[in-house]
């Protein structure tokens, strides 16, 4: 699909044209659409390759009501495109995105889902020692949710910080650690 390999090479050009020339129905059905060999949507594709302009796009011409379905669309390792996002660090693409959704619970719902391997986004940001990722989470968290969070094991059995201390990532050890330490 056209649209798809202009979001997978950063064509921005041909994106806005398509987006542009297309009725709100066939937008939608567009940005929504997976591709049929590993399920990667439009936006999985710009946070891959970090292009934080598409991200942009996808978001201003998707539909009302449908931008939670778009951040909530899997790909065959069930991986969001915030999934994508993590792994590679891609800070400011992440704050977008957190910053349009409307309710903190869309947030926490988001930010709760789990890749087909059972890991969530602190466990990438753990794994990945994307430390700057690790202090957003704990941020989007209060109090007993954060606990809770901080407390999921994956399908290995493994916490984010069992992966962290795994990997020597010593600074993102330390700050979980002060963090609960501070209850």
């Amino acid at each position: 699909m056209k649209f798809l390999r202009a979001c997978r090479t950063g064509n921005v050009e041909i994106i806005g044209q398509i987006l542009t020339s297309s009725d709100s129905e066939t937008r939608n059905a567009t940005i929504l659409y997976q591709d049929e060999t590993n399920s990667e949507s439009s936006l999985h594709w710009a946070c891959e390759i970090n292009n934080v302009e598409i991200v942009k796009l996808l978001i201003k011409f998707i539909g009302p009501g449908l931008l939670y379905k778009l951040l909530c669309l899997k790909n065959n390792q069930g991986e969001t495109a915030l999934h994508a996002a993590f792994r590679l660090g891609y800070l400011e693409i992440i704050r977008y995105i957190i910053q349009q959704l409307s309710s903190t619970n869309q947030i926490i719902k988001l930010l709760e889902i789990m890749d087909v391997m059972g890991n969530t986004l602190l466990h990438y940001a753990c794994r990945y020692e994307h430390y700057t990722l690790v202090e957003l989470l704990f941020q989007s968290f209060t109090g007993a949710e954060l606990d809770d969070y901080v407390h999921i094991k994956n399908n290995d059995g493994k916490t984010a910080l069992d992966e962290a201390k795994a990997k020597g990532f010593t600074a993102i050890v330390t700050y979980i650690d002060k963090r609960f330490n501070k209850r």
